[in-house]
């Protein structure tokens, strides 16, 4: 329980006070064909609602064509829609809409994270994401004329994330999210090392159960996620042409979460795997008996060959943690660490076991 708990309380960590996952999200976000198509519907409208564009038109037509330029700017509304549609695919604009995420994560961090600056920052403690430039990038792009980019009021287009009246229940929740991150995971990593060191004459089963409760509680956390999204999708679909962009952005959300469960899925693999090379099954002993001589004369071997499997483990990268640097580490410490054990095990095991093949050219 303390481990579904854990994976949730890491993954919500993540994704709101780390800069690099929130910016690759967002990103994430603006490739995605249906979220991409309703931002530029919301842009689209934002620069309609508070440019004349009509009246723009009007002043560049010709005095015979000027009533004209109602009709042709209501015309105009979905070409333009599909033109901003267009430019949010542009590398520039995607840069500035990346921009804008960055410096609107900077700045809920320091709200979050620095309560004596919250006071003198603008908006008395709000947190908006800014796509004024990106409207004006989307709208140059377009064709809009000048007069129409340079007459985009200063408060247009932007999202509010937390509002001032939110700040202290932010500021609480995060605060202790933050705790939980740390604390949680610690916890049950001590909890069941625990459990495998009171184990005694039966820690190889204990080994193998707490293998088991690491893939139970990461398919929980996947099953979760399962369901709770329909329930989000459901809740915030006012109407069915959203609904894809709001079933995207909650998959590409959550894919943090769904990486740290899968995360936790190898590695009770792993621990399980290592619970079974220790027992007394036939096919284990075999394992066991075989290796015995060379991991017990050759230990440069032994442990140039972990770490061979660990480089090319690295390399292939299927999970995160194999991506990250203090993944590598802690999954090296460990992996060295396993292989000590089976080295003395083996040896405790097998004292007197000769190798089928040479360990050296001398022992032809």
């Amino acid at each position: 329980m303390l481990g579904v708990v854990a994976i949730f309380a890491v993954w919500a960590n993540r994704q709101l006070l780390d800069t690099h996952y929130w910016t690759n999200t967002s990103t994430k976000m603006l490739e995605n064909g249906p979220i991409r198509e309703q931002l530029s519907g919301y842009l689209t409208d934002q620069l309609y609602a508070n440019v004349d564009v009509a009246g723009e038109l009007r002043g560049e037509l010709p005095s015979e064509l000027k009533p004209l330029a109602a009709p042709a700017a209501g015309a105009l509304r979905g070409l333009v829609e599909k033109g901003v549609n267009f430019a949010l695919e542009r590398p520039r604009v995607q840069a500035l809409w990346r921009t804008a995420n960055e410096a609107a994560h900077a700045q809920f961090v320091k709200l979050i994270e620095d309560r004596s600056e919250v006071v003198r920052l603008p908006g008395g403690g709000q947190v908006v994401i800014d796509l004024r430039p990106l409207l004006r990038e989307a709208a140059s792009r377009v064709g809009a004329p000048t007069s129409v980019v340079e007459k985009i009021p200063p408060n247009v287009a932007e999202l509010h994330v937390v509002k001032s009246n939110n700040l202290r229940t932010a500021q609480s929740a995060v605060n202790l999210l933050r705790s939980l991150a740390i604390i949680l995971p610690l916890l049950v990593y001590l909890l069941f090392g625990l459990a495998v060191y009171l184990a005694r004459g039966r820690r190889r089963q204990t080994l193998i159960s707490v293998g088991a409760a690491f893939i139970g509680a990461a398919l929980a956390v996947l099953v979760v996620r399962g369901v709770a999204k329909h329930a989000v999708v459901n809740s915030l679909a006012t109407t069915a042409s959203v609904k894809p962009a709001i079933e995207a952005a909650y998959t590409i959300g959550t894919s943090v979460l769904s990486d740290i469960a899968w995360s936790t899925i190898l590695a009770g693999i792993v621990i399980i795997l290592a619970g079974l090379l220790a027992g007394p099954t036939r096919a284990a002993t075999s394992v066991r008996r075989f290796l015995a001589p060379y991991l017990r004369e050759r230990p440069d071997l032994s442990y140039g060959a972990g770490a061979l499997l660990l480089a090319l483990l690295f390399l292939w990268g299927p999970i995160v943690a194999t991506r990250t640097f203090t993944g590598v580490i802690i999954i090296t410490v460990l992996g060295f660490f396993g292989l000590y054990m089976l080295r003395r095990q083996t040896t405790l095991e097998f004292p007197n076991e000769q190798a089928h093949f040479p360990l050296r050219p001398t022992d032809r």
